[in-house]
């Protein structure tokens, strides 16, 4: 550099991948952030003598008074130790230093600044001393590799993305002196799958745990008052979420595509149920409301598909009093129970008795979910003579529509004191034992009815790739295909999801089967094969597929397939999701399986 510079400005040699050495004249005062950011071949920063500005401590460069880290050269590899006497890592600091696999801050550091180690892709490992106060925005996002990064007890403030897309990360607990959590602050953590939430947080922000797909249960601590817009997006995984009473106001989609929760409890003195909360939770099949809610915004339960039971509190004319918003079906659909009390157990539908879900409320009103297998993670509880519902046919195939099982909840699960044999996935309510005569629309309580239950690996996905030479548009050809035993069914198709790759907005669609088959041919690079529909089960009888071009713009993601059937009688039954990938080597030779 020329000796009479004075500043180095904003991202100046940002992404010079060529740059390995350079020296800071030492006329020089100022220098901006992340002007050596992601400088993958630099391997030192020298200061010239003289300079009363900067000092450079092995290679890494350092204000003069030896407190604030300014630039780590972007060729460092291994673990490296922050000098004692620093008391802040100043933005973009680390940005971009791929190799770093350790780091180690020194006592006295105060704070961590925006993007301080933002793409440091290969760091597994971080350790903050109690002394840090502040991690900014982006410090640790896209750290792929980090495992932990247990946070210090007297932590104030965690910025916004300040963890996002840590794909690694298995678990965090956010101590009680944070008041918020910063937006998108986990965004992405796919594998995130322990959340701990301090007394003392009053906000959630905005996308704070969105796309966290591991994430199993939130238990958000009495003192929450707001709850961000998407903060829960896209937790596929979640499958218990307890909000106190606390809580004044949930954000927009605050759980939209949370698949897998299966019953929510509102909180006391929440008044609106904001636009998309719980869209396409196609889990969803109980939700307790209280009285004070006074609306529901449009596409609130809009895909909610299995919701059939809502716990109101108040009575039917305040039901009536509500402004419920557009395509909200199924919660207007859903049977209303009034006056619901607190200490009344909440039952949740199961087809398998095996993995029924239990949902009650407990004395501290808090919605408690566990199943015959889960240990439950929630405080020390117990109850007895909790109801339990399930698709059930007795010896003689006649089905008992919530047939009661008396059990009893402990944290070590469910210890059920009456069990059925005979599980399977639900296929249609029917008028003969035989299951030859399907109900055409839901049956009376004083009908006589047979449930089919059929082996679950009838409505799975199997997918096959075309060569792009076949298809339109030099896309690949996706055939996805599923099964039905019977032609006795409404409708046949799939929950198709997705995240768009240009704009990061998630994408949720259902779709159709077009065309069923009996047989269908398949061809690799041994020789050509014949399929037939049992290649599912024994029990599938016809192919139903599903046929798209898929554009270049969707090689590699993931596009994931729900099954799912409607009974004749109008019941929605869902199968097991699988997630195809396509890249530009997808080119097999016709159609293949997969």
């Amino acid at each position: 550099m020329h000796k009479g510079i004075t500043y180095i400005g904003l991202s100046a040699f940002e992404g010079c991948d060529s740059l390995t050495d350079v020296t800071i004249p030492a006329r020089v005062e100022a220098i901006g952030g992340a002007a050596f950011a992601r400088c993958g071949g630099l391997t030192a920063i020298h200061v010239a003598d003289g300079s009363e500005a900067f000092i450079s401590v092995d290679g890494v460069l350092l204000n003069r008074e030896g407190t604030e880290l300014l630039a780590c050269p972007g060729g460092m590899t291994g673990a490296y130790t922050v000098p004692g006497g620093v008391r802040r890592v100043a933005d973009w600091a680390f940005a971009g230093c791929a190799g770093l696999t350790a780091v180690t801050l020194p006592d006295g550091l105060e704070a961590v600044g925006d993007g301080a180690f933002s793409l440091c892709t290969g760091l597994e490992t971080i350790v903050f001393p109690d002394s840090v106060t502040d991690i900014g925005g982006e410090a640790f996002s896209y750290c792929v590799s980090l495992t932990a990064a247990p946070l210090p007890d007297g932590l104030l403030t965690l910025g916004g993305w300040a963890f996002a897309w840590c794909a690694a990360l298995e678990e965090a607990t956010i101590p009680a002196s944070v008041s918020v959590v910063g937006d998108g602050a986990f965004a992405g953590c796919e594998s995130l799958a322990a959340v701990t939430i301090g007394e003392g947080v009053s906000s959630v922000g905005d996308y704070a745990f969105s796309g966290c797909a591991s994430l199993a249960c939130v238990s958000l601590p009495d003192g929450v008052e707001t709850v961000g817009e998407r903060a829960f997006s896209w937790c596929t995984s979640l499958a218990a979420v307890v909000l106190p009473d606390s809580v004044t106001a949930v954000g927009e989609g605050a759980f939209e595509n949370c698949t897998s929760l299966a019953a929510v409890r509102l909180p006391d003195g929440l008044a609106i149920i904001s636009p998309w909360t719980f869209e396409y939770c196609t889990g969803l099949a109980s939700v307790i409301v209280p009285e004070s809610v006074t609306t529901v915004g449009s596409y609130a339960f809009a895909g909610c598909t299995a919701l059939a039971d809502v716990y109101y509190s108040g009575t039917e004319a305040a039901w009536d009093e509500l402004v419920i918003g557009s395509y909200n079906t199924p919660l207007t659909d859903a049977a209303i129970h009034f006056g619901f009390d607190a200490d009344t157990p909440v039952f949740c539908w199961a087809d398998d008795l095996a993995s029924a879900l239990v949902t009650y409320v407990d004395a501290d009103g808090r919605l408690v979910t566990v199943d015959a297998a889960m240990t439950v993670s929630l405080d020390s509880f117990e109850r007895s003579g909790v109801v339990i519902a399930a698709s059930y046919a007795d010896d003689d195939g006649r089905a008992i529509n919530k047939i009661t099982y008396t059990a009893a909840v402990t944290a070590a699960g469910v210890t059920y004191t009456d069990t059925a044999e005979k599980y399977g996935l639900f296929a249609g309510w029917y008028r003969d034992a035989a299951c030859t005569t399907p109900f055409t629309d839901r049956p009376g309580a004083d009908d006589v009815k047979y449930a089919k239950l059929i082996d679950p690996a009838v409505l799975t996905v199997k997918y096959q790739l075309r060569n792009p030479t076949y298809a339109t548009d030099s896309s690949t050809r996706l055939r996805v295909v599923t099964t039905v035993d019977s032609l006795d069914y409404a409708s046949v198709g799939f929950i198709l999801s997705y995240v768009r790759p240009t704009t990061g907005i998630p994408v949720t669609r259902t779709v159709s089967t077009q065309k069923v088959y009996v047989r269908l041919a398949g061809v690799d690079s041994i020789g050509s094969f014949d399929y037939a529909p049992t290649v599912f089960s024994d029990a599938s009888a016809y192919f139903c597929a599903y046929a798209m071009d898929l554009p270049s713009a969707l090689y590699y993601t993931a596009l994931r397939f729900q099954p799912m059937w409607t009974t004749a009688d109008g019941t929605v039954v869902y199968g097991t999701a699988r997630s195809v990938t396509a890249s530009e080597s997808s080119s097999f030779i016709g159609f293949t399986w997969r």
